[in-house]
């Protein structure tokens, strides 16, 4: 199932296991330890759908056919401050020394 898009929630509202699948587990960032523990447990992937691999430090996202690298080909770049025009895409990990 792709992202169902966004949904505001009200206090009270029952919370369908649907409504779980598609709106908040199919549009979060899901880590992993590398590509094969993601292929283990994401038997279907869809469309949109991204992933961390933590062993190559690399952000992934499944465009329907394929997991794609996001980035300029480095994955995710460790700054201490953000750049001042980073390149489309570009994923920066903040971090103070």
């Amino acid at each position: 199932m792709s992202g169902l898009g966004r949904k505001v929630f009200t206090a009270g509202e029952v919370l369908a296991a649907a409504d779980v699948n598609g709106y908040l587990m199919d549009q979060s960032v899901m880590v992993f330890a590398n590509a094969a523990a993601r292929t283990a447990a994401i038997s279907s992937p869809a469309a949109g759908m991204m992933t961390f691999l933590v062993d190559v430090a690399a952000v992934n996202v499944y465009d329907g056919s394929a997991w794609v690298e996001v980035s300029g080909g480095g994955g995710v770049t460790v700054s201490a401050t953000a750049p001042a025009s980073p390149d489309d895409g570009l994923v920066v990990e903040l971090y103070r020394g």
